[in-house]
């Protein structure tokens, strides 16, 4: 189904990050074009830009080992950096620095960081979650004249750190946590509350995504679980890495959802519905002889070629259909 292509080079190995790996112009419909991938080691985050038959061109921006993603909102994209130290939101190429938010630190005795970003697109708004299990809101307002960013408000769902945060076309928000505990949002006159809480098993859900009506869960178990988003109820369950899932992504127009794992494997799997059941079935799947995966993207919607990062090697490894 997929067939391994040229790689691209890093100018540094990838940290032992979960969902280390993020592509910007992604969700263009322009196969072939170009793209950027930041990556982030150790204090820096590496973006690579690549695009068919021209050198790739990098650029480095500093942070503090955590995060690093790009966010799309109605009148802008940022690229947001979240670290030991607070969050950054530079502009998409990482050149300017446009907005810098420290983390409270009145418990020195506890370490504390930002971690898990996603935007709230029609809204505006940049969300980021913490050690302390809060998320933080950010109002990005841009008129073409001056650029206004601001702490809206800070939404208290979890009592553990977040690990990952994902919010799709509609006004769902969800938050996954370190017990696996995942908690769903709505959005609603400009206010966020808190509709579900889907109870964890105490191993940390590292990344989520939503398809459809349903939020999807990748744990470190090495479980798949997917959940119906507005119920809270467990639908299907895989075991489907014999080691941590570090990373899951999904195309939507294909249907596709993509996960990797610690160990070493990449798999796809097709997601549908069948006399209104969900059905899951794997389409791909292939090792990355003796590389711990820690981060994976589809680069399109119609997931024609999907990325993979892996802990201590210094590259982008590439499959394409």
């Amino acid at each position: 189904m997929y067939k391994r292509q040229p790689s691209i080079p890093l100018k540094a190995s990838c940290s032992a990050l979960c969902n280390n790996l993020d592509v910007s112009d992604a969700n263009s419909s322009q196969s072939g074009g170009s793209l950027t991938f930041a990556v982030v080691h150790k204090s820096v985050s590496h973006l690579i830009n690549s695009s068919p038959g021209l050198p790739h061109i990098y650029r480095q921006v500093t942070c503090k080992e955590s995060e690093s993603s790009w966010c799309a909102l109605e009148s802008r994209k940022v690229l947001v950096i979240a670290s030991l130290k607070g969050i950054q939101m530079f502009e998409p190429d990482g050149s300017i620095m446009l907005f810098w938010h420290a983390l409270n630190r009145s418990d020195e005795k506890t370490a504390q960081f930002a971690r898990g970003i996603t935007s709230i697109k029609s809204d505006n708004l940049v969300c980021v979650g913490t050690s302390s299990g809060s998320i933080l809101i950010f109002s990005v307002d841009d008129n073409g004249k001056v650029l206004n960013i601001q702490l809206k408000e800070t939404l208290s769902g979890h009592d553990v750190p977040i690990t990952d945060l994902i919010s799709g076309e509609s006004d769902t928000l969800a938050s996954a946590d370190e017990l696996g505990n995942i908690a769903i949002w709505k959005t609603s006159d400009k206010s966020i509350s808190k509709v579900t809480l889907i109870k964890g098993q105490n191993y940390p859900c590292s990344s989520i995504r939503l398809w459809d009506k349903y939020i999807i869960g990748g744990y470190g178990s090495g479980h798949i679980r997917i959940y119906e988003a507005n119920t809270g109820n467990l639908e299907i369950e895989i075991a489907a890495h014999a080691r941590w899932v570090n990373a899951i992504d999904v195309a939507f127009e294909a249907n596709l959802l993509l996960s990797a794992s610690e160990d070493t494997y990449v798999r796809v799997w097709s997601l549908g519905l069948v006399d209104n059941k969900l059905k899951v079935e794997m389409k791909f799947s292939e090792s990355v002889t003796d590389v711990q995966l820690q981060g994976c993207k589809f680069t399109s919607p119609e997931g024609l070629t999907f990325a993979l990062t892996g802990y201590d090697f210094s590259e982008i490894y590439l499959f394409s259909r």
